[in-house]
């Protein structure tokens, strides 16, 4: 973390960049004095934000990174979800507090965040590669490989609607 004096309020965000071959995130959060910037230094897939922390997942990686979204510091190990293989992305539910992962391995893992910790499991399984997310009123966006668009009930896991391109 670097920090360095400054007399401005704004947060900046900059995805894709490169870096000896590796995708970077970088965040920058200005406060009325201090700069705060956290680097990632691999292939960052998915960022997302529950309540005060921002929740980051990496490619090839079953750990789900865990910092402050205040400051960006780091939250010890982050949640470790096993049997989770390569995350393509990653969206937070507000209304219950889950997370869900998109993994390219042919499933979506749910996360459960509580005061207590966390839970994971695998949430779907489908004969297909997730590819990215997005979530709105209990209603789960998947886009997937081969080409298609596909919405399931964070209810019950099931399909509601599915557009597939040909």
């Amino acid at each position: 973390m670097h920090r360095a004096k400054l007399n401005k309020t704004k947060t900046k965000r900059t995805e894709g960049q490169t870096f000896a071959g590796r995708q970077q995130l970088l965040t920058t959060k200005w406060t009325n004095r201090l700069l705060y910037m956290l680097y990632f230094v691999g292939d960052v897939t998915g960022v997302t934000q529950l309540g005060d922390i921002v929740y980051v997942v990496f490619a090839k990686s079953p750990i789900i990174k865990t910092f402050t979204a205040d400051t960006l510091s780091p939250l010890g190990a982050g949640i470790h979800v096993k049997g989770m293989r390569d995350p393509r992305d990653i969206v937070a539910c507000r209304d219950d507090r889950q997370l869900y992962v998109a993994d390219w391995s042919y499933c979506i893992w749910r996360v459960s965040i509580t005061d207590d910790g966390s839970t994971c499991a695998k949430w779907l399984t489908e004969p297909f590669h997730f590819t990215s997310l997005s979530l709105t009123s209990r209603r789960l966006l998947v886009t997937s490989q081969p080409r298609s668009l596909r919405q399931y009930s964070t209810t019950d896991g099931q399909l509601l609607h599915q557009v597939c391109h040909r």
